[in-house]
């Protein structure tokens, strides 16, 4: 280690330790640059130049000496945890991804990550639950118009959106392959359930005369197949990217019910 590095390292050093005396004491999140500079004795633009600001301060306290900086901010924990653990997911995939990982993301001691979680497993588990494209089903089912391409409109533009933001954590996912079935069974959670409430919903609309009396499992493929190929832009199909979700609803729902409505069958049957 040259002597530069070593000079380095210990006001880096000397920074930590006076920030740690100053969330030591009653300053709490009331901690200034101002502050900072009088406890290490260096001067705000050394401090700035070191570490670039409070937040990153806190961010290398919590990684570096394991301080647990959730008192010092009014974020909401679990979520801000969530959120790291998406972008996390989105770069690792969910099967490699560690809890290490995932508290660099959020600038937060692992210890915090399981206080608030339990274990790795519960983790993903809840990031799923709160990721899941089945809360867009409730509230079309509670809100429901009677409509039927209304209904699957709203639906359909909802989960373009969803897979189109979490498309690398798919995509990765998909490569993973048997690592990530194992851990979807042993949380029984992940894709297999939006496959399933989607069929209950076609279902819902076939027993209502909406629809064909087809298999709603298969029409359920059939239209989770087009959201996939749209929101994901699946490279050996290529077509164009996914600038207006709305618009591409409408597209999609209108082909998939241009051949499903019940009306249709009846019209060509009359023919």
């Amino acid at each position: 280690m040259s002597y530069h590095s070593t000079v380095s390292d210990e006001v880096d050093a000397q920074i930590l330790d006076a920030a740690e005396r100053l969330l030591g004491g009653e300053l709490g999140n009331s901690l200034t640059m101002e502050q900072l500079a009088a406890e290490s004795q260096l001067s705000r633009a050394t401090l700035y130049r070191r570490l670039g600001g409070k937040e990153a301060l806190l961010q290398r306290l919590a990684r570096e000496r394991g301080l647990e900086i959730e008192a010092l901010d009014g974020s909401d924990i679990p979520t801000r945890i969530l959120q790291a653990a998406g972008i996390a997911f989105g770069r690792n995939g969910l099967a490699r991804t560690t809890m290490e990982q995932i508290a660099a993301e959020a600038g937060l001691g692992v210890a915090t990550i399981y206080r608030h979680f339990g274990d790795r497993d519960s983790l993903i588990r809840a990031f799923l639950q709160r990721h899941t494209p089945q809360r867009f089903f409730e509230r079309v089912e509670l809100h429901s118009s009677g409509d039927i391409r209304a209904d699957l409109v709203q639906l359909v533009t909802e989960m373009l959106t969803f897979l189109h933001q979490n498309r690398d954590l798919i995509w990765l996912s998909l490569v993973e392959g048997e690592e990530t079935q194992r851990l979807f069974a042993r949380l029984r959670e992940g894709p297999e359930r939006t496959h399933v409430v989607m069929t209950r919903f076609l279902e819902a609309a076939v027993a209502a005369g909406q629809l064909q009396d087809q298999d709603p499992q298969r029409m359920t493929t059939a239209l989770l197949g087009l959201l996939m190929v749209f929101a994901l832009k699946v490279p050996v199909f290529g077509g164009p990217p996914l600038e207006d979700a709305h618009q591409t609803a409408e597209f999609i729902v209108d082909l998939f019910l241009n051949g499903l409505r019940k009306d249709t069958r009846e019209n060509q049957e009359q023919v």
